[in-house]
């Protein structure tokens, strides 16, 4: 049996290198299916999650550029849209197990929160984003 830890992961936004590399938190990400009646009988409806992302605010600055780009000038065609991954590592950090890829994922919306660690003050920064398609591989035997 693998264990993966929850720690155990590498996420790639394209055109944010510094801070998809510092993501410190991804919320759960919760698929559902819904049954949906028709006349030939049922057939399904996914429904894709939000992305749900914290970064420490000395790496968010990309963030901020998309967000500012894309919801607060309006430049949110789908050629603004960014694919990515999110890769769940084995426990040497270098092989990956699945891999969620992203497509045509929107920034819609940043906060601030307040964590105290160890005495220190941490203004991290969660992003939300849609994603308009995911697909699940498959990457070790």
């Amino acid at each position: 049996m693998t264990t993966v830890f929850c720690a155990n992961f590498k996420l790639d936004i394209d055109g944010l290198p510094n801070a998809s590399a510092r993501v410190a938190k991804i919320e759960a990400l919760v698929f559902k299916q819904v049954t949906l009646e028709s006349q030939g009988g049922g057939s399904h409806n996914h429904e894709i999650p939000n992305l749900f992302i914290t970064v420490p605010t000395s790496h968010a600055e990309e963030f901020y550029q998309w967000h500012e780009d894309f919801v607060i000038n309006g430049n949110n065609g789908q050629e603004q849209e960014k694919n990515g991954s999110l890769e769940f590592l084995l426990p040497d950090m270098k092989k990956s197990l699945l891999t969620l890829k992203f497509d045509q994922l929107g920034i819609f919306k940043l906060t601030t929160g307040k964590v105290e660690a160890a005495g220190e003050n941490i203004l991290p920064i969660k992003a939300e984003m849609y994603c308009e398609k995911m697909r699940l591989l498959r990457n070790v035997n």
